[in-house]
């Protein structure tokens, strides 16, 4: 699936997740744009990201500080290959602060 897919679904409330993974390097749209539309989306603040990339670190920083700015909620980041175990622990502790 693309990115537009992901937001077209989001948008027509095909899918309402609450954990969006969210690969940087997406083709068209890529990741960075995926966050401007998240920005936009009425219900952002459901949304809690985890970013992931084979980009350098740059990139990474870049766009968590997009998403501070856009005010979405990042959980963390991933550089690729990402590890499972890492992952789940990360969601196991945000999971623990909402309940």
């Amino acid at each position: 699936a693309t990115g537009f897919l992901g937001m077209s679904a989001l948008r027509t409330q095909l899918l309402t997740p609450t954990t969006l993974i969210l690969d940087l390097c997406m083709p068209e749209p890529d990741g960075l744009e995926i966050l401007h539309m998240l920005s936009h989306h009425a219900h952002k603040e459901q949304f809690r990201i985890v970013l992931v990339s084979g980009w350098d670190e740059r990139v990474m920083g870049m766009a968590a500080s997009l998403c501070r700015v856009y005010g979405l909620r990042l959980l963390g980041s991933f550089s690729k290959p990402v590890s499972v175990r890492a992952l789940c622990e990360l969601l196991e502790a945000d999971a623990e602060e909402w309940y």
